[in-house]
């Protein structure tokens, strides 16, 4: 996580930095301001073995420290468990133990945050082998940008959430992947039947490498029957030019409950 939030400092850093020549006849352009707002980051994480030991290590460690560092800034910290799916849901990636949220109320108290920051205990070896971890973040404007189906859906308590992070194949811009995604992949997608919310929401940082997460995607259907029909079963959304297998994108995603296991901030948990 330390080096996720380096890398969102040096992005920070290049968004002040001036650009272009140096000749006085041609001032350099004016730094992009820092993304406004409030700013959310999210990992997806898994790591095979004994998941409810790994949260006792969550809840009395990793969180501790996290909060000991960096508590003053947050505006929320939230885990949800990850439902473990179908092998078929591979197919987009799946992972099956956690969810994080933390939440900013901008990128300047996330930049100060990030210099109260100190290396965090990892997990014991025998919870978490670091050869066989996965893990993906991403930062976003807590206010989704991009809304195809909106609204905050109450009639029931247990929504099934797929949340995604994408990006687009190496060598495919992002204006063309965009044009594809927003034009055709998710107004075909928000039309299945079953599927209550679908937001996405754009990284506020350039991408570092092509390896860099583009946009989080969050999707509630009644049930896993529901997803699986829109998703697995149902005619495929029209092909990217890139020609691509299904789902078209690099992608890596979780299912979980539409409402957090661990609040943070609130749960009053301290280790016996």
């Amino acid at each position: 996580m330390k080096r996720a939030f380096a890398k969102f400092l040096t992005a920070i850093a290049g968004m002040t930095a001036m650009a272009g020549s140096t000749d006085a006849q041609t001032p350099a352009p004016s730094p992009a301001p820092p993304p406004a707002g409030m700013i959310k980051f999210a990992s997806i994480w898994e790591q095979p073995g004994d998941n409810a030991a790994l949260d006792r290590w969550y809840r009395t460690v990793h969180s501790r420290e996290s909060i000991l560092f960096v508590g003053p800034w947050l505006r929320r910290y939230w885990a949800y468990r990850g439902y473990d799916v179908p092998a078929e849901a591979d197919l987009v990636g799946a992972s099956r133990y956690r969810l994080t949220e933390m939440w900013y109320a901008n990128a300047t108290e996330l930049a100060e945050a990030n210099r109260a920051w100190y290396p965090l205990t990892p997990p014991p070896t025998t919870l978490a082998d670091p050869r066989r971890t996965r893990i993906a973040t991403i930062y976003v404007p807590a206010i989704p940008d991009e809304k195809y189906v909106d609204g905050w859906p109450r009639e029931r308590p247990d929504y099934f959430r797929w949340v995604f992070f994408m990006r687009y194949p190496a060598g495919v811009a992002a204006a063309e992947g965009d044009k594809w995604f927003k034009g055709s992949f998710a107004p075909a997608l928000a039309k299945s039947p079953g599927l209550r919310r679908f937001t996405c929401a754009n990284s506020i940082r350039p991408a570092a490498d092509a390896d860099s997460w583009l946009r989080l995607c969050e999707l509630w259907f009644d049930d896993y029957a529901a997803w699986k029909a829109a998703v697995l079963d149902a005619p495929r959304p029209a092909a990217p030019p890139w020609r691509a297998g299904f789902p078209y994108i690099p992608i890596i995603s979780i299912f979980t409950a539409q409402t957090p296991d661990m609040d943070f901030l609130c749960d009053d948990y301290r280790a016996p």
